[in-house]
C-alpha cells in the first residue's frame, strides 16, 4: 500500500503540523537547523506556508513544541487529541535522534502518515525512507501543493517535490519559474511567543517573496536549493491577511532580498500601498545594494538588513563561490545607514583556508563596519553542500557526526591551519571585541525607540552571555 491513511478522509479531517519537541532549542526551518543562540525564536517558515496549502482541505492543528516549552508527553499528548490524518513535522539533522525517537513514540500511538520536511532528510532522502519506516514521506518543496493530494490518496506516485517509500530513487526536485500558495494561517501559531533581535513591533510574523536562492556559495545550506519568485499578487493578498489580524512586523524570509532588482521593488511597490503599516527586515547580499533599491525599501518600511559578510578575505570567498569584495561589503553597510536601516552582519570564523591572522583580521573588520548587530558562526559543514563533501573526501569531518550545527561554539572538523580549540577561542574573542565596546553599548540604548525593543535588548543581550560564555557545546 502505497499511502497508509485507512480512514475515509473528510473535508474537515485535521492535519498536525509539528515542530518537534527537543533539549535544545532547536530552529529547524527552511533547511538550516541549529541552535538558537539567544532568546529569540520565530515561526519555521516551512510550516507556516504549508497551513495554508493543507488548510484548503483539511482542519489545521499547530504544535510548535519549542517555543510552547512541550515536553515529549505533552506533545504527543496534543497529537492525539487532535486525532489527525496526517502528521507534517519539521526535522534537521542538528536533532535527528531526538526527532525520530519522538517519531517512533508517535506511531506507536497514532496510526497515520508522517511526512517530514528539514535539511538532513531533504539531502538524504533515500536513506531516510529506508532506514525508517515511521516515516511515510519527505517533503523536497515545501511550497509546492500538491501535498494535499497524498494526505488524501488521490495522488501517492509520481509525486514531482515528495519523495515516497515506493520511489526506487528520488526524483529530480522540480522548480516552476513562478509559484504561488493559499494564504499561510498565522492566527494558528502561537505568535505572542515568537520574538526577534531587532523587531520594532510585537507580534511579528514571516512572509516571503521568492524561493531558494539564485546564488551557489559552496558553504550555504541554500546552495543546492535552485531558485523561484513567488506571485506578487499572491505576496499581497497575504499582506492583506496579516494586516486584518494586526501583524504590522514582518521578517521577509529570502535568502537574498531583491537579487532579481525588478522583482525586489516591485515588492517594495507593494509594501507602499500600506502606506507604511509595516515595519519589515529582510536579508541581502551586498553586491545586490544599489542606491535605488534601498531608498526604495526604506521608503515602504524596511527598518533592518542582515548582510552575509563571511570573511573579509577576497580571495577565500571567490573559492567559495561567493564573488565579493570588501569595498562592496563598505559600500553596502554605509548605504543602509545613509537610509537609516539597520544591519546585521553574518561573519563566519573558520573557514577552510583562514589562518588565525586573517581571522583577527575579520574581527577587525566586523568593528570597522559597526553594524547594529553581528553574528559570529564557526564555519559548519551544513547539510547538501560542496563544502561539507570536500571535508568529507579529506577526512577533515566525519560522516557519522551528522548533528551540525552553526551556532555551535565547539567546531566539528579540523581546519587545516587552525585548532579547533583556536577557533572556539576565536569566535569567543570575535564576540567580545564587537558587542563590549563601551560606544557600541550606549548606541544600542540610545537608539531604543520601543520599549519592546527595550525589553528585547535585554533578552538578547542576556541570552548571548549565557549562550557564549556559560556554554560549551
Amino acid at each position: 500500500m502505497n499511502n497508509p491513511i485507512t480512514k475515509i478522509i473528510n473535508m474537515r479531517d485535521s492535519v498536525v503540523l509539528l515542530n518537534p519537541p527537543g533539549s535544545k532549542k532547536y530552529s529547524r526551518d527552511y533547511y538550516c537547523g541549529h541552535v538558537v543562540k539567544s532568546n529569540y525564536y520565530w515561526p519555521q517558515i516551512d510550516i507556516l506556508v504549508l497551513s495554508g496549502i493543507c488548510g484548503v482541505e483539511f482542519n489545521i492543528v499547530v504544535i510548535d513544541s519549542i517555543v510552547e516549552g512541550l515536553s515529549c508527553e505533552k506533545a504527543l499528548e496534543r497529537i492525539l487529541r487532535a486525532d489527525p490524518v496526517a502528521i507534517v513535522s519539521l526535522a534537521s539533522g542538528v536533532s535527528w535522534d531526538e526527532d525520530i525517537d519522538f517519531f517512533r513514540k508517535i506511531k506507536k500511538k497514532a496510526n497515520c502518515p508522517i511526512i517530514i520536511t528539514g535539511d538532513y532528510p531533504r539531502g538524504e532522502s533515500t536513506g531516510v525512507l529506508r532506514e525508517n519506516p515511521e516515516i511515510n514521506a519527505v517533503i523536497l518543496d515545501f511550497t509546492d501543493c500538491e501535498i494535499n493530494e497524498f494526505i488524501k490518496g488521490t495522488k501517492t506516485t509520481d509525486l514531482k517535490n515528495i519523495h515516497v517509500r515506493s520511489d526506487s530513487v528520488r526524483s529530480k526536485i522540480t522548480l516552476t519559474e513562478g509559484f504561488s500558495f493559499p494564504i499561510p494561517r498565522h492566527e494558528l501559531f502561537p505568535i505572542m511567543k515568537y520574538h526577534y533581535p531587532f523587531a520594532m513591533y510585537h507580534p511579528f510574523s514571516m512572509i516571503m517573496t521568492d524561493y531558494g536562492c539564485a546564488y551557489g556559495c559552496s558553504y550555504c545550506f541554500y546552495e543546492r536549493i535552485g531558485n523561484k519568485k513567488r506571485s506578487l499578487d499572491n505576496f499581497e493578498e497575504e499582506l492583506f491577511y496579516l494586516k486584518k489580524l494586526n501583524i504590522k512586523q514582518l521578517i521577509v524570509h529570502d535568502s537574498s532580498f531583491a537579487s532579481n532588482k525588478k522583482h525586489g521593488l516591485e515588492v517594495c511597490r507593494i509594501f507602499k500601498k500600506f502606506d507604511n503599516y509595516f515595519s519589515w527586515i529582510c536579508g541581502m547580499r551586498a553586491d545586490d545594494f544599489s542606491e535605488d533599491i534601498i531608498r526604495e525599501m526604506s521608503r515602504t518600511g524596511c527598518m533592518g538588513i542582515t548582510i552575509g559578510v563571511e570573511t573579509s578575505n577576497t580571495g577565500l570567498l571567490k573559492s567559495f563561490k561567493k564573488n565579493l569584495d570588501r569595498d562592496i561589503v563598505v559600500k553596502a553597510f554605509a548605504l543602509a545607514k545613509k537610509y537609516n536601516i539597520k544591519t546585521l552582519g553574518h561573519f563566519i570564523i573558520g573557514l577552510e583556508g583562514e589562518t588565525v591572522e586573517s581571522i583577527n583580521r575579520l574581527i577587525d573588520f566586523s568593528v570597522f563596519l559597526n553594524p547594529d548587530y553581528a553574528s559570529f558562526n564557526l564555519a559548519a559543514p551544513v547539510w547538501n553542500t560542496s563544502f561539507r563533501e570536500q571535508l568529507l573526501q579529506s577526512g577533515q569531518f566525519s560522516s557519522e557526526n551528522m548533528h551540525v550545527d552553526i551556532s555551535c561554539n565547539y567546531p566539528v572538523w579540523d581546519n587545516s591551519k587552525i585548532s579547533r580549540i583556536q577557533m572556539a577561542s576565536l569566535k569567543r574573542k570575535a564576540i567580545r571585541s564587537f558587542y563590549l565596546r563601551p560606544g557600541y553599548i550606549l548606541r544600542q540604548l540610545i537608539n531604543v525607540k520601543s520599549f519592546y525593543q527595550l525589553k528585547s535588548l535585554i533578552r538578547e543581550g542576556i541570552g548571548l552571555i549565557i549562550n557564549t560564555w556559560m556554554k560549551n557545546e
